[in-house]
């Protein structure tokens, strides 16, 4: 899916592209008139490579194809020119193209793992086809820059055909679905236009996009260059060969893989090119002509001067910037041939650069400059557009006025002419620094304010110069007390009144006192003691305070009608326990036991009259009174009497 939106991404921008061998240029009138014009480069009418720089690339037309085919050093390897803008390989080519066949074959692959698939020698998604397009990816395997990318446009292989030697085989087509490819193997048609000195890779076989004599089958080109129709097996390896076709717009010129592109430096700048070797390497319009080829389309060139005719001061902008990127410049004569090269800078973004042209221009030769990415032999460079370079007549030295620090210079060439002026210096002051008048160039550092402490009234002030700094901090006010005003802790002023004394009266334990400042004066009053009684201690009648404990009562016994009675107060706890009474008996009346009082009479006696044992006793205490009677013969027995026997008392 990655691979199928990439070709078709690619493909519809190359249908926007310049068909053609040679790169268009629009060559404007110039923006600023001679002798600082600028113009752009025209399109290049040199056909064959007759120096090691030669713009465009129709050069390797002639031979394409053929045994003398020259190669172009593409991606990091070489590559066989087979067929360029509708010449070379009939088969292969097409108009607006470079057809570029590798030259070696660095890997090897198959095309299938199992030979017994029906479509076994398909060619599109297959392992092959898989292979060669590994090398576009972003992986280890990538040998393709994306810039390098943007220049090659997509082939369509189409399908359809059968095995080799049915009536539906097509020499050019590849069996199962049509695809379009960045970069493809041959057909069995289109190796069979190459010449065996191409053909041949050191006795390996390497294999073709064209269907065998079979299912299993693959065709392939043998060690002597001979197409093996019949093909080899699909899970074989063998060599692969990648093609593409490179977009012819985007080369604006090629020169000599190696030492093509030789520069100098300084007034040596300029190199002639040399000699062809056969060998070449690209320089692509990177102007955003060909999309995603647009890394140098902002280079310009503002103007050009020249003090003696033999210096010119090109001054640039919009280069791009970063390793590897230059201004350089290109001489050609009025052919289209490319005589003199060389990288004058590396690219700041824009700026200036000094060109020394003396003894390379002449006749009608022409000057170009411009803004390259320059990645060294057999690799692709990048370039803005060419912008030419009109010569300016010779004016002269422009001076500008010496200043301080530099003499009367020139403001095309930078020479000098007397002494710099010299600084008139103006003394430094408290803010500012030793200063020339002149230029306004400043030495050593401002001396600074030697400030004197500001008052409460007033700000802080330099003794120099006088400044002022801040506003005045006003008094720091200390509040006023009972004896002193109002007061400035910084410088002593004072406001108002002392606020006089706020006394409190002396109390029994504290003498007179101000309640602001604890001032004393006097004694206390001392307490005025009121005695203790039973129940309060000891008391100031001023200010309440105690002292000791209470008296305590002194109790009077209570009596049997009165409480208990305190001896100093009269208070009375309690009730009276009343009488505790004695009953009244024979001789005494109703006695209480604690008092002795008598309530009522003596019972009296109550007799029982005297018996014959007994005297008068009192039923009650048992009192006697006189002697028992004794007994009288003959008198009765009384009830409950025992008559007496002779044994017995009766």
């Amino acid at each position: 899916m990655r691979k199928l939106v990439s070709l078709l991404l690619l493909f519809s921008l190359t249908l926007s592209m310049v068909a053609g061998g040679s790169v268009a240029f629009a060559d404007t009138q110039p923006a600023v008139a001679p002798p600082n014009a600028v113009r752009l480069l025209g399109p290049s009418s040199v056909t064959s490579a007759d120096s090691g720089m030669v713009m465009g690339s129709s050069a390797l037309q002639t031979n394409a194809g053929k045994s003398s085919a020259q190669v172009v050093w593409f991606a990091g390897d070489g590559w066989y020119v087979i067929g360029y803008d509708g010449t070379g390989n009939g088969t292969v080519t097409r108009d607006g193209v470079m057809t570029l066949l590798h030259r070696g074959i660095g890997e090897e692959s198959r095309v299938r793992k199992d030979p017994e698939r029906a479509d076994a020698n398909a060619y599109s998604d297959s392992a092959l086809d898989k292979h060669i397009s590994s090398w576009l990816s972003d992986g280890a395997a990538a040998k393709f820059t994306s810039k390098e990318q943007c220049a090659i446009s997509p082939r369509k292989l189409v399908g359809g055909s059968g095995n080799y030697g049915s009536d539906s085989y097509h020499s050019n087509h590849i069996k199962g679905d049509s695809t379009t490819e960045l970069l493809w193997a041959l057909s069995a048609a289109e190796a069979a236009e190459l010449p065996s000195s191409i053909a041949s890779r050191n006795n390996a076989v390497w294999w073709l996009r064209s269907p065998g004599g079979e299912d299993g089958r693959m065709q392939a080109v043998n060690g002597d260059g001979s197409i093996s129709s019949l093909g080899s097996r699909v899970d074989k390896q063998r060599g692969i060969r990648p093609a593409f076709d490179l977009d012819l717009s985007a080369v604006l010129f090629m020169s000599a893989a190696e030492n093509g592109k030789k520069s100098g430096s300084g007034a040596d700048v300029l190199k002639p090119t040399g000699s062809p070797s056969g060998e070449w390497k690209l320089t692509l319009l990177d102007n955003g002509s060909v999309p995603g080829l647009n890394g140098h389309r902002y280079f310009s060139v503002d103007s050009v001067s020249s003090c003696d005719g033999k210096n010119l001061y090109i001054k640039y902008t919009g280069a791009a910037t970063g390793g590897r990127e230059y201004i350089s410049a290109i001489i050609r004569d009025s052919s289209g041939r490319i005589k003199y090269y060389g990288r004058i800078s590396d690219s700041n973004g824009s700026g200036t650069v000094v060109l020394n042209i003396d003894g390379k221009l002449s006749g009608d030769d022409m000057l170009y400059v411009f803004n390259e990415r320059y990645n060294g032999d057999k690799n692709t460079d990048y370039s803005s557009d060419l912008q030419r370079i009109y010569i300016p007549g010779i004016t002269g030295h422009r001076w500008n006025d010496a200043t301080c620090t530099e003499p009367k210079t020139c403001v095309v060439c930078g020479a000098t002419e007397g002494e710099a002026l010299g600084h008139s210096w103006k003394n430094a002051t408290c803010t500012e620094p030793k200063t020339c008048t002149v230029c306004g160039k400043t030495k050593g550092e401002a001396l600074g304010h030697d400030w004197a402490s500001g008052s409460c009234t007033g700000p802080r002030t330099c003794k120099r110069c006088g400044a002022e700094e801040g506003s005045a901090p006003g008094h720091t006010w200390k509040e006023a007390t009972c004896t002193k005003p109002k007061t400035c802790t910084v410088c002593g002023a004072t406001e108002g009144e002392a606020l006089g004394h706020n006394w409190k009266e002396a109390t029994c334990t504290e003498p007179k006192t101000c309640e602001r400042c604890q001032k004393t004066e006097g004694k206390p009053l001392g307490h005025n003691w009121k005695a203790a009684t039973c129940t309060e201690p000891k008391i100031c009648t001023v200010c309440g305070v105690t002292e000791g404990e209470p008296a305590g009562h002194k109790w009077k016994v209570n009596t049997c009608t009165e409480p208990r009675t305190c001896t100093v107060c009269g208070i009375t706890e309690g009730s009276a326990p009343g009488h505790t009474w004695q009953d009244a008996t024979c001789t005494k009346p109703k006695t209480c036991k604690v008092c002795g009082i008598t309530e009522g009479e003596a019972l009296g006696h109550s007799w029982k009259e005297a018996t014959c044992t007994e005297p008068k006793t009192c039923e009650r205490c048992q009192k006697t009174e006189g002697k028992a009677l004794g007994h009288k013969a003959g008198d009765p027995v009384k009830e409950n009497e025992k008559k007496a026997t002779c044994d017995t008392k009766g």
